[in-house]
C-alpha cells in the first residue's frame, strides 16, 4: 500500500490541533462528526473522478455486455487505487488526527459507505446473467479481490467492519462461482 498526504502539512496541523482542543474538551461527537462527513466527501469525489458511478444493481443488470464489460475494467482500476491508496492514505490521517481508541472507528465513518459501494458493483455482476463472454472479465474482478482481501481487512479491522468483511468474503465466493 501508498500512503499520499491528504492535507498540506500546515493543514493537518490545525486540523490535528482543533481536533485535540475538542476531544479534550469534551467535544468528541462534534469533532468526529464534521471530520468524517467532509472526508467522507472528499473519498467520494475521489472515487468519482477516478470513473466511479453511482449504479445500482438494477442498473448494472441492465447494462449491455460492452457496457459492462467497460464498468468491470474501470471497477478493477479504481478498487486497487482505492484500497492500496486512498482508504489506506484516509486511515493513515485518521491515525495522525486521532488517538488510537477512536481512529478504527472514524475510519470505518469515512471509507465505509464507498467500500461497500464498490463492493456492491462486484455483486450486482456475481448475481447477473452468466455467459461466456463475461468469464474472463469476471476472473479479474476475482483476482483483484482475492489480491485486495488481506489489505481490505486490514484497514476494515475492528467489529464496527465485521459486517463489510463478510460482504466482502461473499462477494469474492459468488465472483469464483460465477
Amino acid at each position: 500500500c501508498v500512503s499520499v498526504d491528504l492535507l498540506q502539512p500546515d493543514t493537518l496541523l490545525d486540523v490535528c490541533d482543533i481536533a485535540s482542543r475538542m476531544l479534550m474538551g469534551g467535544y468528541q461527537t462534534e469533532c468526529t462528526v464534521v471530520f468524517i462527513s467532509s472526508r467522507r466527501a472528499m473519498v467520494e469525489e475521489s472515487l468519482q473522478s477516478l470513473g466511479l458511478k453511482r449504479l445500482t444493481i438494477e442498473e448494472v443488470q441492465r447494462m449491455s455486455w460492452e457496457e459492462l464489460e467497460e464498468e468491470i475494467g474501470k471497477w478493477v482500476t479504481i478498487m486497487k487505487i482505492a484500497v492500496r491508496v486512498l482508504f489506506h492514505s484516509e486511515k493513515e490521517l485518521c491515525k495522525k488526527v486521532f488517538k488510537e481508541g477512536l481512529v478504527d472507528t472514524v475510519f470505518a465513518d469515512v471509507a465505509r459507505s464507498s467500500m461497500t459501494h464498490l463492493l456492491n458493483f462486484g455483486e450486482a455482476v456475481a448475481i447477473g446473467r452468466r455467459a461466456p463472454e463475461k468469464l474472463f472479465k469476471i476472473l479479474d474482478m476475482f483476482e483483484t479481490l482475492r489480491d485486495l482481501f488481506p489489505a481490505i481487512e486490514s484497514l476494515f479491522s475492528g467489529p464496527e467492519n465485521d459486517a463489510l468483511r463478510v460482504e466482502g468474503s461473499a462477494i469474492m465466493s459468488r465472483l469464483a462461482d460465477a
